[in-house]
């Protein structure tokens, strides 16, 4: 790992963390759009060294499509869709893309907004964020907890950069 990131590998839940809805399935119509900031926030992950991943229950056509629409299909280095082989919150949704680019555990994180994304994270065996869009969103991590929490999607960048110092500091020590 690079000493300046806490991570190399940043996995993304796509509906409800980082675009705000889902198409409709039949005629891919309307493209949900992206939370606020997220494609400046992508866009400047994917310049600081970060790898980035989507595990999704969208399918793949729809991700694609959605990907496009918004400019970031050069930006995500591993998808995992619900045309592949294992779903959320199965683990190997996670060891699948830890293969496909060469990771360990230890060198990655999953952000989501659903406890089928934290428990994922948590029988892979590695760190989870779990994004609360409003507070109602507590009652989803009761029985599994995340690593840590953050309110909005766009607090990522500050959040990791704190884990950064954490890192550093346990280095230094």
């Amino acid at each position: 790992m690079d000493s300046k990131r806490p991570y190399d590998l940043i996995i993304f839940d796509w509906n409800g963390t980082l675009s705000q809805g889902q198409q409709d399935p039949e005629t891919y119509s309307v493209i949900p759009p992206l939370f606020p900031g997220v494609k400046a926030m992508l866009k400047d992950l994917h310049k600081q060294g970060y790898k980035l991943a989507v595990a999704t229950a969208a399918s793949r056509m729809q991700l694609n499509i959605e990907l496009a629409d918004h400019g970031l299909e050069e930006i995500f280095q591993a998808v995992c869709t619900a045309d592949d082989e294992y779903h959320k919150p199965d683990p190997d949704v996670i060891q699948h893309i830890l293969d496909v680019l060469g990771l360990e555990p230890i060198q990655a994180l999953m952000v989501g907004d659903t406890r089928y994304d934290i428990e994922c994270a948590f029988h892979a065996g590695i760190d989870s964020l779990a994004v609360l869009a409003d507070q109602s969103g507590l009652a989803h991590f009761k029985t599994i907890q995340p690593s840590a929490m953050i309110a909005r999607i766009t607090d990522l960048p500050n959040w990791l950069e704190e884990q950064a110092k954490v890192t550093a500091y346990r280095d230094w020590e």
